[in-house]
């Protein structure tokens, strides 16, 4: 009986899907693939000015992408991203790298009232119909929505590397690189 058992716990515990498999499963979906970005994307500070900004013309992009669930303040953390940038950019190959802050809401005011609050004045995307999305198929999960581009927008690196020291590191190493 006891054979039985084990035998149907095991068999249901099988059949789990295991976490850490999904996990490689969407890292193993987006390493190295293209990221397409919409033909008119408009950058602007605060939500309003529009700003040119040639983010194509960098070996290494970073792109930060925020859909409208939950928190965005809360789970964004400006403020250690604005720390982030001081340091990459005091990387011997620093200035190799754009910034692209994909804001996918409905709400722009919100984000312009945030990105005011905050005193963050590096140009952003806000598109209300998120077309970046549309294009790419992002993952529900949020840890998947942080992304090192190549010069071709090939993702090199998946990850946040604000709330992971050992991404963060792997950021580092890889725009260090010649």
């Amino acid at each position: 009986m006891n054979k039985i058992i084990f035998s149907i716990f095991f068999f249901l515990y099988s059949c789990q899907e295991n976490p850490k498999n999904k996990i490689e499963e969407e890292l193993l979906k987006w390493q190295g693939k293209e990221i397409i970005f919409p033909d008119s994307m408009i950058f602007t500070k605060f939500t309003g000015d529009t700003v040119p900004y040639k983010y194509q013309d960098y070996k290494h992009k970073m792109l930060i992408y925020v859909d409208s669930t939950g928190c965005t303040p809360c789970k964004l953390k400006l403020g250690a991203w604005e720390l982030l940038i001081k340091e990459l950019n005091a990387l011997p190959n620093g200035s190799n790298l754009s910034y692209i802050f994909y804001f996918a809401d409905k709400n722009p005011k919100e984000i312009q009232i945030m990105l005011r609050n905050e005193g963050f004045d590096l140009p952003v995307v806000v598109d209300e119909e998120n077309k970046l999305d549309k294009l790419n198929n992002f993952s529900d999960n949020e840890n998947f929505h942080y992304f090192l581009l190549d010069e071709k927008n090939r993702v090199k690196i998946i990850g946040n590397p604000i709330y992971n020291n050992k991404i963060k590191e792997l950021y580092f190493s890889e725009i260090q690189k010649e």
